[in-house]
């Protein structure tokens, strides 16, 4: 561990090849970088990694997954002024009753819960802090009205007041129906992109599912509108949204108005502007920042995909089965070529092809595998299916198997 007192990223990326140098370490030999997604470590101009590549081109950056995923979550929050206010007042209620322990207190023989502040590095987590308001919203008011009681200075005083009306209003019920789902979503799938055995092709199945709940959640805006007015009408809050002033717009001289289309309804208003937008902004930011997990994942993936890839030979095969085969044998020498031109010293294309072709008949081989089971060598096929998607997807581990052969007789 070296501390790294500059935060800039040609400062890290020069610390790091300090640090290889020192320890004999040639950056020639590196296939790959991991770093969070921040812009002094991510950057594609001066960032450590793209530094890093301009000496070594193929030390390829594979950013963390989980980091990126809450950076998505934080654009998000960003993307409007409503969903601003929404976690401010959030946070604005925890600071409220954690001011004493004789707030806390009231909080806690009233409402019976405990509120948590919002997380900033984990920004997935903000799930544990918005969970909890739908579940006693009667009592969290009244435990504010309680509040109205003690001595409080002026400012807290104002925001007794305000995070009252705040939350008797419907529109605070229907963010938080909405954000729990997208919260809740985004928590599941970070949590399991943050497990030791994640690999690349897992952790984008899961990204794509996260897509897929995002943009079901998008085109469930009625059911969650209905679910919000009927929570609202159980605990006797209004069910419209707050009358606000009109704004006109200045038109020019020559503008006719007649033909003008203007949204003057506040529920499409906050669907249009606030909703849509929300989950826009998510699901755009999770597809652009994964796009180099993608890249990766396009650029290895064959090395684990189907055996089909490699064209196995089958004499019973039909007319359209040949030509799949071969139109995947022209594809997996399409990949080992482009892999093989990507390191030039550790892999040739011609070897690569004949060896995969012979790791795939070897992993179809179930009763080689079997006669190895009852040699005692059980956990031979769980090490060997684990090297294949780490060692053999992991481009930084390309400087130490020169071809898949080496990696099979270090297995046996």
């Amino acid at each position: 561990m070296k501390d790294c007192e500059k935060k800039k990223g040609c400062d890290i990326a020069e610390l790091i090849c300090k640090v290889l140098k020192n320890h004999d370490i040639q950056l020639k030999n590196c296939r790959g970088q991991g770093y969070d997604n921040g812009s002094n470590m991510s950057g594609c101009y001066q960032g450590a990694q793209a530094l890093i590549r301009e000496k070594n081109p193929q030390a390829v950056f594979s950013p963390c997954s989980a980091h990126t995923l809450n950076l998505c979550g934080v654009h998000a929050a960003e993307s409007n002024n409503v969903v601003k206010k929404f976690f401010g007042n959030i946070q604005k209620l925890y600071k409220l009753f954690s001011f004493s322990p004789s707030c806390w207190k009231i909080l806690q023989e009233i409402a019976h819960i405990s509120l948590h502040k919002l997380s900033v590095t984990r920004w997935s987590a903000r799930i544990e802090a918005v969970k909890l308001l739908p579940k006693r919203p009667r009592e969290i008011l009244e435990a504010l009205d309680s509040l109205k009681e003690h001595d409080l200075p002026p400012d807290l005083c104002n925001d007794v007041d305000t995070l009252s009306e705040w939350l008797s209003s419907f529109e605070y019920t229907l963010l938080v129906s909405f954000w729990f789902k997208v919260l809740q979503a985004i928590n599941d799938v970070s949590l399991l992109l943050q497990g030791s055995g994640i690999t690349i092709d897992e952790e984008l199945r899961l990204i794509k599912s996260l897509q897929d709940d995002l943009k079901r959640i998008r085109e469930g805006w009625n059911v969650i509108l209905q679910e919000s007015k009927l929570v609202a009408g159980a605990l006797g809050l209004t069910e419209q949204f707050q009358e606000k002033r009109r704004r006109i717009r200045k038109a020019f001289f020559d503008e006719n108005r007649d033909n003008e289309w203007e949204v003057q309804n506040n529920e499409a208003l906050f669907r249009i502007n606030v909703f849509n937008v929300t989950l826009d902004t998510v699901i755009s930011e999770v597809t652009c920042r994964f796009e180099t997990s993608e890249q990766l994942n396009n650029m290895f993936s064959f090395l684990w995909g189907p055996s089909s890839i490699t064209g196995q030979e089958d004499t019973e095969n039909s007319d359209q089965s040949l030509s799949e085969d071969v139109e995947n044998t022209c594809k997996a020498k399409n990949y080992c070529c482009n892999l093989s031109k990507f390191y030039p010293n550790d892999l040739n294309e011609d070897q690569l092809m004949e060896e995969l072709r012979l790791l795939n008949k070897l992993k179809q081989n179930d009763n080689l595998f079997g006669k190895l089971s009852s040699l005692q060598l059980q956990d031979l096929r769980e090490r060997t299916s684990k090297h294949i998607s780490t060692d053999l997807c992991c481009p930084k581990d390309f400087c130490k198997h020169t071809s898949v052969s080496r990696f099979w007789r270090t297995v046996f």
